[in-house]
C-alpha cells in the first residue's frame, strides 16, 4: 500500500468504498468525490474522514492534495543539485582530458 494512501475495494450507485487500515470500509459519497476525475477498484486515494457514525459507517472525502504542491520543495531542489553535479562533472571531463 502507498503510504496516507488506501486501495478502492468497490464503485456502486452510492458512491466510492475505501479499505482502511483496521479492517473497516468508509465510503465516499459522490457529492465528496472530485469532478472531472475517474476511480477504478484498486485505485489508491488519499482520504479525509468525515464523520463516523455510532453504527459503525464511516463518512470519507478525497483529498485533493496536488502532486506538485505536496512535493514541490523536493522536486526544486532535485533540480538545482542535479544541475550542480552536472556541471562538476563537466570540469571533470575537462580535467581528465
Amino acid at each position: 500500500m502507498i503510504e496516507n494512501q488506501y486501495k478502492i475495494s468497490n464503485i456502486t450507485k452510492f458512491g466510492i468504498f475505501v479499505d482502511l487500515d483496521d479492517n473497516r470500509t468508509g465510503l465516499v459519497r459522490w457529492s465528496n468525490v472530485p469532478k472531472n476525475e475517474k476511480y477504478h477498484i484498486g485505485d489508491y486515494v488519499s482520504i479525509n474522514i468525515l464523520n463516523t457514525h455510532p453504527d459503525g459507517k464511516i463518512d470519507l472525502e478525497i483529498s485533493t492534495e496536488d502532486f506538485n504542491d505536496r512535493f514541490e520543495n523536493f522536486i526544486s531542489t532535485s533540480y538545482i543539485r542535479l544541475a550542480e553535479l552536472q556541471e562538476k562533472n563537466k570540469h571533470i571531463r575537462d580535467f581528465i582530458k
